[in-house]
């Protein structure tokens, strides 16, 4: 029994001393675990992708059946004019002819297309006007003749 009395442990400095390299190195080791994690699962979150984006500045009837759109690009990217719709409510929107694919450059400023509504517009009567993008961006207007 004397071997027993005569051998002693580690101090308890140097034992409180490991135990606090521990719990740092296991808080390290958890806080290098979260930031992978919430960096792969937020990695789209705040960047925005270029878009296609457009605005209607003015729209007007010079006939009974022609009609000039005026569109701004306010966009990141060049946006381009497939289809002008005209019609009394968003339901009856009828596609408009004579009206070309127009590019609109983000620093080109507003660009007028002209179309024809094959309808007519009668006078007194609010026309809806939906120009469409490629990408299906779209913007609305009204026109009363």
């Amino acid at each position: 029994m004397k071997i027993l009395k005569t051998k002693r442990g580690i101090s308890t400095i140097i034992a409180v001393l490991l135990m606090i390299v521990i719990a740092v190195a296991a808080a390290v080791i958890t806080y290098v675990w979260i930031m992978g994690y919430l960096g792969g699962t937020m990695a789209g979150v705040g960047q925005t992708s270029e878009q296609m984006r457009i605005s209607i500045d003015s729209v007007s009837n010079s006939s009974s059946t022609a009609f000039t759109v005026v569109v701004r690009n306010i966009g990141d990217i060049t946006a381009t004019v497939d289809a002008i719709y005209v019609g009394t409510s968003t339901t009856n929107l009828v596609a408009a002819t004579g009206v070309s694919s127009t590019s609109i450059t983000t620093t080109q400023g507003p660009v007028s297309i002209s179309g024809t509504y094959s309808t007519g517009f009668v006078k007194g009567t609010t026309y809806i006007i939906k120009v469409v993008c490629s990408d299906g961006q779209s913007a609305t207007a009204t026109l009363i003749p």
